[in-house]
């Protein structure tokens, strides 16, 4: 490869090359040399300065440009890698004296201890803020624990207003007077002082409405919940089954069950819950008797009714395939010219002519209501 350098005196004789690089100002006598001076780091360093206007440099400068930024780098890696460096002033040396020399220094024994000094005032201004985060959060608990203590209903409380009884006797017969309130078979409550106290903590801690339960709007207050219970009028009981076995644990109706004896609870559930048994799936009780007891989530399936017809054999299906195929005959309706050749042609062409028909309306209405295209398209280019 043969580089002639920019001068005065090779300007004309370049021109008159038939390969040049314009960006590095040189000739070539082949295509080869100059498609591989286009790879080379000299063109692509012209090349930049040509961009940024500003004039290009020759072979020999570029190798001397190179050369102090290889020195540079490496100085720099030697640097790092001999590791005179004070880490408590985060500055570097050349050698091991220069180290020294500044560690003996004023200025670095200053520094260290005025780092101390911060480091202890930072970690006691941390024990500070955590003993001071310690005692709010002991304190907001404390709040939290008296205000719930504060508005926490008891069983001489009404439920739905401000009203407060002498006993829980005279406050059931308040609330039934002036909120209409009832307690749902009652006769087979079991612990009605310990029923009241559930109620006033579900209402004044759980803020949870009787009526509603979670299924309503959550409140935040025992107040919001009193008012929504009085404007809604639901001083009452849910009457769905799955809301009323909240309260299973106070009832007992063992009572109402026809072959009941008096004394003899205890020992019948023992008696019968040896012979009752669990299904597999956890599902289904099976009773002595054979019989089984479904779970309540599985009512959909027990509601439904299948036919207790038992299946056709083969020979009624064809006994009243016949009986069909008889009545039809009557009527008219043949079988043999159902499937001829004729009558297959005489359906394929009614079923054209109505297919014609229909294209022919279509077409019609297509064409009355401009309706071609069924998806619109903007029909001006511009």
């Amino acid at each position: 490869m043969e580089i002639q350098e920019d001068s005065s005196s090779d300007i004309s004789a370049n021109r008159n090359k038939k390969y040049t690089c314009l960006a590095c100002g040189i000739a070539f006598r082949e295509a080869e040399l100059q498609r591989a001076h286009y790879k080379s780091d000299w063109h692509r360093y012209n090349l930049k300065r040509k961009v940024a206007n500003m004039p290009a440099v020759t072979a020999a400068d570029f190798q001397v440009r190179v050369l102090a930024a290889r020195d540079r780098a490496q100085n720099e890696v030697n640097q790092q890698n001999h590791g005179y460096a004070c880490n408590s002033c985060k500055k570097y040396f050349n050698n091991q004296s220069t180290l020294e020399n500044h560690l003996k220094s004023k200025k670095h024994r200053d520094y260290v201890l005025k780092s101390k000094s911060k480091r202890t005032d930072e970690t006691k201004t941390e024990n500070h803020q955590e003993k001071s985060s310690v005692e709010e959060e002991r304190q907001e608990e404390s709040h939290d624990e008296e205000e719930i203590e504060e508005y926490q209903l008891t069983i001489n409380d009404c439920l739905f207003c401000s009203h407060e009884s002498v006993n829980l006797q005279s406050n059931l017969r308040h609330m039934m007077r002036s909120h209409s309130f009832f307690i749902p078979n009652i006769q087979y409550l079991t612990n009605i002082e310990g029923f009241m106290e559930y109620l006033c903590q579900k209402i004044s801690i759980g803020c949870e409405c009787l009526y509603c339960n979670d299924k309503g709007k959550a409140f935040q207050t025992l107040e919001a919940v009193k008012n929504h219970m009085l404007d809604k009028g639901h001083c009452k009981f849910s009457d769905d089954e799955e809301s009323m076995l909240e309260y299973s644990d106070f009832y007992d109706f063992s009572s109402s069950y026809p072959d009941h004896v008096e004394g003899d609870e205890d020992e019948d559930v023992a008696a019968v819950a040896k012979d009752i048994q669990l299904s597999d799936d956890g599902m289904t009780l099976i009773l002595p008797n054979g019989n089984r007891i479904g779970h309540r989530s599985l009512r959909v399936f027990y509601k439904q009714q299948f036919s207790n017809l038992p299946a056709m054999t083969p020979a009624e299906k064809r006994a009243i395939k016949s009986n069909l195929m008889s009545q039809y005959q009557v009527i008219g309706w043949n079988t043999t010219a159902a499937l001829s050749k004729s009558f297959i042609k005489r359906h394929n062409k009614v079923r054209e002519i109505s297919q014609k028909i229909k294209s022919k309306d279509a077409t019609r209405l297509a064409v009355k209501a401009n309706k071609f295209q069924f998806h619109f398209r903007c029909q001006i280019d511009f």
